[in-house]
């Protein structure tokens, strides 16, 4: 019985390590050709706008990380 048990194992565990293996990649793809059309050039810049309004002087009192945990808490 324990070599029953062993067999299947091994056979299970080589199941399993052949179905892991990746099947062989198809034949690559054709390279684009080098003359084709340019990408159009990238629009311009927008500004990224958040909730959170940094305040690099810490001059306004409302302004401080207890309001963010706050706003945080309630929603």
């Amino acid at each position: 019985m324990k070599r029953l048990w062993t067999v299947l194992t091994i056979v299970v565990l080589a199941g399993m390590v052949l179905s892991a293996c990746a099947a062989p990649a198809a034949a690559p793809a054709a390279a684009p050709e080098a003359g084709g059309e340019a990408a159009a050039p990238a629009g311009e810049a927008v500004d990224f706008v958040t909730w959170y309004q940094y305040d690099e002087k810490n001059e306004d009192p409302a302004s401080d990380e207890r309001v963010g945990n706050q706003y945080l808490r309630d929603t």
